[in-house]
């Protein structure tokens, strides 16, 4: 059973470098190309606004879990 979860701790956390960096070389193209109303730009900002929130939202959580774990 310990396995199981060793494999879906790596997996998460391949999932989340794999976004990291797909969103880090969108912003770089957005960035480099410099369109104005373009159909890059507007595909960067569609894609990287929920995958921001859902990593901003994550990370709100991890003060109040830090200090759980450090008080138990």
């Amino acid at each position: 059973m310990k396995k199981n979860t060793m494999e879906e701790h790596t997996k998460s956390k391949l999932i989340l470098f794999f976004l990291s960096l797909f969103c880090g070389i969108m912003i770089i193209v957005s960035f480099a190309l410099e369109f104005t109303d373009s159909p890059v730009k507007d595909v960067v900002g569609v894609v990287l606004t929920p995958i921001q929130s859902g990593i901003n939202h994550v990370g709100d959580g991890f003060p109040e879990r830090w200090i759980i774990l450090r008080t138990t």
